[in-house]
């Protein structure tokens, strides 16, 4: 009886070590410290600490990749980047583009010259023409959630941490149009369907203004009618961003654009900024929180091996062309050139956007996307870990952070 009920235990035991629920429980537990010791010790980004957890996680064999995500990750994820990038529209002015116009040049500039310089070094590592362009596109966007969470986390203030947010919004509506056309321009090689592959991109566009229309009207009566500090009131938000991402995604229509366009619309559709809680409270926080634990998990350790090395190149080339396209304004639309470089270094984190870009390569072509996933996701592995640092850098060499109080 004893031994039975010993190997029992152990039978137990080996379950529960090996299930996949509960090293996701123990991962998200290990995120939480580690994030919080990087912060408090070394005064370093929180989500640093989710990434590097997730990432050892899937090393240990807990984990997912881009094609095998299961379902509630996604819809998780969905929700946690519509949260951030509806957050990141909102900060977006566009009457500072009218009032200061060497801001769009720039924010042109530096996404067309990482985009040329990304094409031309992957086509170097023996990549075709079609798969560097699709790489080249997707790497075109600044992390919206990297940059979104550090200039919350840091309390960022000023003209640096605002030209951030713009830019990245920018250059992450370039990304998302310019991956449809491509999209559309594989599918052509591949079966031929020139109308319909032609009409794909316009679909994708003026599907997502639509439905960013219906979710800014339905947003302007929450502002207008309830308190945006209320319970109520971002439970509403909620329930509003997540039927709207999964209508846009059972329309087939980018997910990752109708928040950021919503957000866009809504401030322009205000006289005076919108001061909504961080990531819309606690619960808003935490999912934000859990899309970087989601990212490391779903990035395997063999695409390093693969891609790795391309994706070093890849990641500091890129760097040197955002920094560059930057500099070039910099003076005509009033920064410094130290404060030019600062912002430069600051668009360069590549995240969630460019994996959920690689993810609907994957749903519509998977022929095709086992080119990209190596590069890209190896990409996005060393700039989630590293990039929190360096906006953080940049923004405390522009004297903008304050962060002496730990939140």
């Amino acid at each position: 009886m004893t031994n039975l009920n010993i190997s029992s235990l152990l039978v137990l035991q080996s379950t529960l070590l090996t299930d996949t629920l509960m090293g996701f429980a123990v991962a998200l537990i290990l995120a939480a410290l580690c994030g919080e010791y990087l912060y408090r010790k070394l005064g370093w980004p929180r989500i640093m600490g989710y990434v590097l957890v997730g990432l050892v996680s899937s090393m240990a064999g807990i984990g997912y990749d881009e094609a095998s995500l299961p379902a509630e990750f996604r819809v998780v994820m969905d929700l946690a980047l519509a949260l951030l990038l509806f957050e990141l529209g909102v900060r977006i002015n566009l009457k500072w583009l009218k009032a200061n116009p060497w801001l769009i040049a720039t924010s042109l500039f530096e996404a067309s010259l990482s985009f040329a310089v990304v094409m031309l070094v992957l086509h170097f590592f023996g990549l075709e023409w079609r798969a560097s362009m699709a790489i080249a596109t997707i790497c075109m966007a600044t992390s919206p959630a990297i940059v979104m969470r550090v200039v919350s986390e840091s309390r960022a203030e000023g003209q640096i941490s605002e030209r951030l947010t713009l830019l990245t919004g920018l250059n992450s509506i370039y990304a998302i149009l310019a991956t449809k056309v491509v999209m559309s321009w594989v599918q052509i090689g591949m079966d031929g369907a020139l109308l319909k592959t032609m009409l794909q991109p316009a679909y994708a566009l003026f599907g997502a203004l639509l439905l960013a229309v219906v979710l800014t009207w339905a947003m302007l009566h929450v502002v207008r009618y309830f308190k945006l500090s209320q319970e109520n009131s971002l439970l509403l938000i909620f329930g509003l961003l997540l039927l709207t991402t999964t209508v846009a995604r059972v329309l087939q229509v980018s997910v990752i654009l109708v928040p950021l366009l919503a957000g866009i619309l809504l401030r322009s559709q205000t006289d005076r900024p919108l001061i909504w809680p961080r990531h819309f409270g606690t619960a808003g926080g935490i999912l934000v929180a859990l899309l970087f634990v989601f990212t490391g998990l779903s990035i395997r350790p063999q695409l390093f091996l693969t891609g790795g090395l391309a994706a070093v190149a890849l990641i500091l080339l890129r760097a040197g062309a955002k920094t560059a396209g930057v500099v070039v304004f910099a003076h005509p639309s009033g920064l410094t050139l130290r404060q030019g470089l600062s912002l430069g270094l600051a668009l360069s984190p590549l995240s969630a956007v460019a994996f959920s870009q690689v993810v609907d390569f994957q749903s519509l072509l998977p022929e095709f996307s086992g080119q990209l996933a190596p590069f890209v996701l190896s990409a996005v592995a060393f700039t989630e870990l590293l990039g929190p640092l360096l906006v953080l850098w940049a923004l405390r060499r522009c004297n903008e952070t304050h962060i002496g109080d730990v939140d």
